[in-house]
């Protein structure tokens, strides 16, 4: 086996190896951003529901006091 030979049958599939890892992280921080900013309207949409709710809360209980 010559060098070029064993230098071919180590450091391509190293090479690609590493290649497909380098792939995989900068599609793994592109999907966390993704998730980042989903989390970021969902917190926004939860915020907006309890302040309804809260609301919602203080006519039924002034309601309540009008009947009573």
């Amino acid at each position: 086996m010559t060098n070029l030979q064993l230098y071919l049958a180590v450091g391509l599939p190293t090479l690609l190896l590493l290649l497909g890892q380098w792939l995989n992280f900068n599609a793994t921080k592109d999907l966390r951003v993704s998730v980042e900013q989903r989390l970021l309207v969902i917190e926004a949409d939860l915020r907006e529901f309890y302040r309804v709710i809260g609301k919602l809360e203080g006519r039924m209980d002034a309601l309540e006091h009008k009947r009573s």
